[in-house]
């Protein structure tokens, strides 16, 4: 039944008010140059609230109509310019996920419940030069998710309609009349993460004109589900079974495995003091810049079409020929075999035409997600300041700035539908060219 009624205020869900978060920090000196830091802690943070906002468009106060008028047989006309949707077709509705018995089947949306802990030794190696190791882990709970195909039936034969898991619904204003239901975007908050990382960190302080922050991590993040607001750039954020999320769980779609930076600033020495023409002229000048060295973004495998008869917002996945293997990254790959294309077949339900092989014992395609990695990423982002003083606290900066300095092509990930023409190919990049800029600006 389609609640609560226009007007009615009762709130949605019911909340939960026992968050305590503990946390505790240590920090030892076990020399003078050297410490070791740990702590931990729970967190509790409000979910996104676009899974609320977007209520408002449920009927029947909101919706839109589209009406593609024929001119030989208007649908739309003077005398009835607004005739509405043709038939009775099936309806897509948001509903709230964690339904509890005990609460009268009302929902209770839980804020995410985040553990985190760290532990770090850090020594001093001069006046201005610092070194550290460390350890960071986290668990996140109740971390909301969006399944907008939960109401997809299994894959089968015959009539999607007729195989939904909900198939009608009613308004309570008219409880008697049975409207058809399609797609229903569950909204839950029953995914969960997991992070682990080797952090190494180098830190030279500002002095005589230098200073620079390295960074190195060694990392990996796990998670079932993914919102729909934040999907990665190289996989779906739709589970392939809305009734097995679990299936699901892999590397989050933004995991990146290595990640190494390198941030500086050098304020050049020579002229630094002159004075006179050669001071306004040489005098003053600085380079920045950041540097990264990254991995690629995990990449997930789907296929085209709808082989499994699951009907729309379906994500899919093919299936693993037996006996092949899907490296993470593959042993001689190229931009026209990026990985091992040949590892997939369709997956289909069982009596479906066409290519494809039915596994059971529900015929989704067993491919995992994020089978292996997108091309890394390698950009120097550089930066030239020079300094005119004009007066006691006025001062005229010129800037030069590059961003991908080198110019190196930053590849994207190739295509990843099966099906598609260019499946395994790369034919795109992920960041721009070289792109510079010139500024002036006055501090004061």
């Amino acid at each position: 039944m389609l609640i609560p009624n226009p007007g009615d205020s009762t709130p949605l869900y019911d909340i939960n008010w026992k968050q305590i978060m503990p946390r505790l920090g240590i920090a030892y000196r076990i020399t003078d140059r050297t410490v070791f830091r740990a702590g931990g802690g729970q967190f509790y943070n409000a979910n996104q609230m676009n899974n609320f906002q977007i209520l408002n468009l449920q009927p029947p106060l909101s919706g839109s109509n589209v009406v593609n008028n024929d001119r030989t047989n208007p649908t739309a006309t003077i005398g009835n310019p607004f005739p509405g949707p043709a038939g009775n077709n099936p309806t897509a509705l948001l509903t709230l996920g964690n339904i509890q018995a005990s609460r009268n089947n009302r929902s209770m949306f839980l804020n995410n419940n985040v553990w985190q802990w760290t532990a770090e030794f850090e020594r001093s190696f001069s006046q201005n030069f610092v070194a550290a190791i460390g350890y960071l882990g986290s668990k996140g709970t109740h971390i909301d998710t969006t399944i907008s195909n939960f109401n997809n039936p299994d894959p089968g034969l015959g009539d999607i309609q007729s195989r939904r898991p909900i198939q009608f619904y009613t308004d309570s204003l008219n409880p008697d009349k049975l409207i058809p239901l399609s797609t229903l975007r569950y909204l839950d908050s029953s995914a969960n993460s997991s992070y682990n990382a080797l952090q190494l960190r180098a830190e030279k302080r500002y002095a005589k004109g230098l200073t620079f922050v390295a960074s190195f991590n060694y990392q990996k993040a796990l998670g079932v589900g993914y919102s729909v607001n934040e999907s990665g750039p190289f996989a779906s954020n739709v589970p392939q079974n809305p009734r097995a999320l679990r299936a699901d769980r892999a590397r989050f779609n933004l995991d990146q495995r290595f990640r190494l930076v390198l941030s500086h600033v050098y304020e050049l020495p020579a002229f630094r003091g002159a004075k006179g023409l050669k001071g306004v002229v040489l005098g003053g000048w600085s380079l920045n810049g950041i540097i990264q060295f990254t991995s690629g973004f995990p990449v997930t495998v789907g296929q085209s079409g709808d082989s499994q008869n699951t009907g729309t917002a379906a994500s899919p996945r093919p299936n693993i020929v037996t006996g092949a293997k899907v490296d993470r990254v593959m042993d001689g790959r190229t931009l026209d075999r990026w990985f091992n294309t040949d590892a997939f077949i369709r997956s289909k339900c069982n009596g479906c035409s066409g290519d494809g092989i039915f596994l059971g014992p529900l015929g989704y395609g067993n491919a995992g997600g994020a089978l292996f990695d997108a091309p890394a990423q390698k950009t120097w982002d550089f930066a030239l300041f020079k300094q005119f003083r004009i007066k006691e606290g006025h001062r005229v900066q010129f800037r030069y700035e590059a961003f991908n300095f080198l110019n190196t092509p930053q590849f994207s990930a190739p295509a990843r539908t099966l099906g598609d023409a260019t499946f395994g190919r790369i034919t795109s990049t992920i960041t721009n060219n070289r792109e510079m800029q010139f500024a002036l600006k006055y501090i004061f």
